[in-house]
């Protein structure tokens, strides 16, 4: 049982509108959550049930939450402060007492446009299981720095793998099971692949309505910005493989590439700040595994420079350099010079 404070305020209008569950998990926000919730709170989609989880603050981030509750007398928010236990658990657990036919994530340095809502569920039918779409990234100035549009292709949705840009059907995610991993990094790439697997209707929403911030410093880019033996990606990866349901046809080559793509990921992102030797051993290590669990991946059909549609030259450029050096067992050397370069 968790030690949970809770405030709960229900709208008791009986809206015919699907109703949106939407979950914040906060921990010393107190910088940003203002302008998140906010944010949430200007939204034109009036059938909502905000969750707002504080996962054991130790900053003002309560002070600030209830007060802004409270300015703006929102009817429609369920507040629970609980004692620290990570971001996966905290979005568990909101996912166990949401109410609501639709859940959304949302973080606390991030914003919404204020038609996110209803342009996500503009899209829905009986038959969506979710919704995803693409993203504006903004300094802490609100200055865009990058935007991600998803264009109408099969492999759009594997580009987003955070839970925020998504709207999930609640009964899809409680049937299958399917949760936040408690990982040291992916649990969120966990939640999604997992989703996709299991889903049979996904749609693309190609309007950037969610407000990702910029932060260099947030605790998922300092952990992986070197190869650390205490965090472990084939667990994540493994983890991933041993929930995954029986797909075939698209669905099984995306997927397959998706493990190929994350490998090439993580190595050339860990390259510059790690020991050549280390970045050495993972990749071996990791390609390994691939060659283990996906024996011929090699002929993955989207390892090709025009494939997949959908994803960057740059992505699309470095899984077939990569793959097709490492075939050739020249890699390694291309590797080295390339952090030399760095």
């Amino acid at each position: 049982m968790k030690d949970t404070i809770q405030i709960r305020m229900y709208d008791n209008c009986e809206d015919k509108m699907k109703k949106i569950s939407i979950v914040l998990p906060v921990y010393n926000g107190a910088k940003s959550v203002k302008k998140c919730i906010k944010s949430i709170f200007a939204q034109d989609y009036t059938n909502l049930e905000i969750i707002i989880v504080n996962d054991g603050s130790t900053d003002n981030s309560e002070e600030i939450i209830k007060s802004v509750i409270e300015e703006y007398g929102r009817k429609d928010v369920i507040y629970i402060y609980k004692e620290n236990t990570g971001v996966a658990d905290t979005r568990n657990y909101a996912i166990s007492i949401a109410s609501g036919d639709y859940i959304t994530f949302i973080d606390q340095d991030d914003m919404y446009s204020e038609n996110y809502c209803s342009s996500y569920m503009g899209l829905v039918d009986e038959n969506t299981d979710i919704v995803v779409g693409g993203y504006i990234r903004v300094d802490s100035e609100e200055k865009e720095l990058y935007r991600e549009h998803l264009a109408e292709a099969e492999w759009s949705k594997y580009i987003v793998t955070a839970p925020w840009a998504h709207i999930y059907k609640r009964d899809f995610l409680v049937n299958n099971k399917i949760e936040f991993l408690k990982s040291a990094i992916g649990e969120d790439v966990y939640f999604n692949i997992l989703a996709y697997a299991y889903a049979k209707n996904v749609k693309i929403c190609e309007e950037e309505l969610y407000y990702w911030t910029n932060n260099p410093e947030s605790v998922s880019n300092s952990k992986q910005a070197k190869i650390d033996e205490n965090i472990d990606p084939l667990f994540l990866l493994q983890s991933i493989y041993d929930r995954m349901p029986e797909v075939s046809g698209k669905k099984k080559e995306f997927i397959e590439y998706y493990f190929i793509r994350y490998i090439v990921w993580y190595i050339l992102f860990t390259l510059k700040n790690s020991e050549w030797k280390k970045v050495r051993e993972k990749k071996k290590e990791m390609f390994d595994w691939l060659e283990t669990k996906f024996p011929y991946y090699r002929k993955n059909p989207n390892i090709k420079m025009g494939l997949p549609k959908g994803d960057s030259l740059r992505n699309r450029l470095s899984v077939w350099g990569i793959v097709r050096l490492n075939t050739l067992r020249a890699d390694n050397l291309f590797l080295k010079i390339l952090k030399i370069v760095l």
